[in-house]
């Protein structure tokens, strides 16, 4: 089969959407080679159901009734079939034992067809051998990384474990049940991400895994761990979020460079048994504790006292100034960093035990009105969705980071050290002429002003230091005007507009000759996506650029070929299944990142050097709070 051939049949196999397939059914009829589609034409007429396919499938049928020989037209329609079969495995087995007998019929590419069509149900291709179960495997990998991201599979076949190279097991999304034994062969891991699947429990077998050091089971539903979790010691972070657990493993004692667990949304999990194991393990320096229904004080966790970092978030009946009782008589003694959005927590007295030595504190989604306790070491304060309207500069001398959105927050004292200001939704510190008051922050370099209504940007012409402006969901009623503002900021270098819901692309945009990292993520769906790139083009050093989550992106512009100085491009969660090989001549670009993109995408990529891709292990598990460091810079 020719090279143009081969490309044309990966081009189907990557299609799902009915508009995507009766696109890539004009291309077969377009071609000089139809013969090689005839197997997918046949999966298409039969394993493409309801309504939705209707035109495919007639398509599909009257293109094949053109091409294909009357010898095979006429074994076709003796082959028993009907209907439900999707649902039947017998029937299913029997159609496609009945096809793959026939010898104009190329197995191998039925099997893959089948395989993308179906989300891969390895167990049944291993059981009709259409394919090698290590054949199906390597479809997903992507040098030292396996990566299957949202499909219906259930299971994974036990050659996984064959796969003796691979470094990260990337499996988030899935309907994956169990983890096979041979997973304890991949001697090789040092990350497992099997977030958001159906995991009821771990095989025994993951205590041969001795090089793991991330373990991601978010979102799943965990009882127990086996204890032989005990034995993975170069384990350092376990995220257990949104799980089932009554308790942890014993065996945790024994973990001695456990650093960061994540328990997460496990209402029921024996936090005072679980502890007593916890207090032995030497590294454990965070721990998070969110939506667990806490409603009486955690005084055992001073027995945690190697702990920097403590998330109590969404427990709003957690008696807090009991908890941290203890810090009076010296407990909690390396504690820097304390998350308590959305609790009890009504005045900060109840946290003057600790002050002294926090430098990280989140006390958003409270009902706090002000903060007259001295913090003399903090560096970050979230009080964003709190009634605050006051803060005094001298109790808090040190801040470099605020995060003060949607608050009564009206004025910012002077801050000498303040570099990170979050005014996210505040419109009325924007009304009381807040833009006024940022040359008072003499060190200023990062400003967001998320979800605002703004008419213009004065004065910030005046912030020299500042160098990233985010205004990520912002209204504005001539954008051509803001922009030209934005041009004026001679020091900027990151400009964010996520969500931004402009009627027409704004032409100023490619003015912005000063920009490096360009952020367009979740843009309408009728976007231009050809005329934003030609805007793009006139960037000189533009060297980062985020487009994820824009499902609207189905590919890139011809445009994107001339942006010869990028270095770093998001494409997560976007439409793209593929990628113009003109690109892998860009001998500037280092990086694309491509979380959760389509199974298809990676099986293309394999085209390209994969040092180019970048996955971020748990990139599902993480937690929708506010960030408590810069964005991006």
């Amino acid at each position: 089969m020719s090279n143009s051939a081969q490309a044309l049949l990966r081009e189907l196999l990557q299609s799902h959407s009915p508009g995507e397939l009766l696109q890539a059914l004009e291309s077969i009829e377009k071609t000089a080679y139809p013969s090689a589609f005839l197997t997918h034409l046949i999966v298409l007429q039969s394993f493409y159901t309801g309504e939705a396919y209707r035109e495919v499938r007639e398509k599909a049928a009257r293109l094949f009734q053109k091409i294909a020989p009357r010898e095979l037209q006429d074994f076709l329609r003796t082959v028993p079939w009907r209907e439900e079969f999707i649902t039947n495995t017998e029937m299913r087995e029997r159609y496609l034992r009945h096809l793959t007998a026939h010898p104009m019929i190329d197995n191998h590419t039925l099997g893959k067809a089948a395989l993308h069509l179906w989300g891969g149900d390895f167990n049944f291709y291993i059981r009709t051998r259409m394919l090698q179960a290590e054949e199906v495997l390597q479809e997903y990998c992507l040098g030292d990384i396996f990566y299957l991201y949202h499909t219906p599979i259930e299971t994974l076949p036990d050659e996984l474990g064959n796969l003796s190279n691979l470094q990260c097991l990337l499996i988030q999304k899935n309907k994956i049940k169990q983890l096979p034994q041979s997973i304890g062969l991949l001697q090789q891991l040092r990350v497992i991400d099997a977030s958001e699947n159906e995991l009821q429990s771990l095989p025994d077998s993951i205590k041969y895994m001795k090089r793991l050091q991330s373990l991601h089971l978010a979102h799943n539903h965990l009882h127990v761990l086996p204890p032989e979790i005990g034995e993975l010691q170069q384990l350092r972070k376990l995220c257990l979020k949104d799980n089932k657990m009554r308790v942890l493993s014993y065996t945790m004692q024994w973990m001695e460079n456990l650093e960061y667990l994540d328990l997460s949304q496990n209402p029921n999990l024996n936090f005072f048994q679980s502890f007593e194991y916890l207090k032995n393990c030497p590294q454990l320096k965070e721990i998070k504790l969110r939506k667990n229904n806490l409603n009486a004080p955690l005084r055992n966790l001073q027995e945690l006292q190697q702990l920097e970092s403590i998330d109590l978030s969404d427990n709003p009946r957690l008696p807090v100034e009991e908890t941290f009782a203890a810090a009076r008589q010296g407990a909690f003694g390396r504690l820097k960093v304390l998350h308590l959005e959305n609790t009890s927590l009504l005045s900060p007295d109840a946290l003057q035990p600790l002050a002294a030595r926090l430098q990280v504190l989140s006390v958003a989604h409270n009902s706090l009105d002000g903060i007259d306790l001295a913090f003399p070491a903090l560096l970050t304060l979230n009080c964003a969705h709190t009634p605050i309207h006051r803060l005094d500069s001298n109790q808090m001398p040190k801040l470099q980071q605020l995060h003060a959105g949607h608050t009564l927050l009206q004025q910012i004292p002077h801050w000498p050290s303040l570099q990170y200001l979050a005014m996210d939704g505040n419109q009325a510190w924007l009304d009381a002429g807040g833009l006024q008051q940022l040359p008072a922050l003499p060190a200023l370099e990062v400003l967001s002003l998320k979800e605002c209504q703004l008419e213009a940007l004065p004065h910030l012409d005046e912030c020299n230091q500042l160098h990233s402006l985010y205004l990520d969901g912002c209204s504005c009623p001539n954008w051509e005007t803001l922009l030209l503002d934005i041009y004026d900021i001679a020091h900027l270098r990151c400009l964010s507009l996520n969500g931004v819901q402009w009627q027409e692309i704004p032409r100023r945009l490619a003015r912005l000759r000063f920009i490096e990292s360009l952020r367009l993520e979740q843009l309408p769906e009728n976007t231009d996506w050809d005329r934003l790139f030609e805007l793009l083009t006139h960037l000189p050093r533009l060297r980062h650029l985020s487009l994820a989550h824009n499902s609207g992106l189905k590919q890139l512009p011809q445009a994107a070929l001339k942006l010869k100085q990028l270095q770093y491009l998001d494409l997560s969660f976007t439409g793209i299944r593929r990628l113009p090989h003109e690109l892998s001549k860009n001998k500037e670009l280092q990086k694309i990142k491509i979380d959760g993109v389509p199974n298809a995408f990676i099986r293309h990529a394999q085209h390209f050097s994969y040092d180019w891709f970048e996955f971020s292990a748990c990139a599902q598990s993480t937690d929708g709070q506010t960030s408590q460091t810069p964005p991006h810079r």
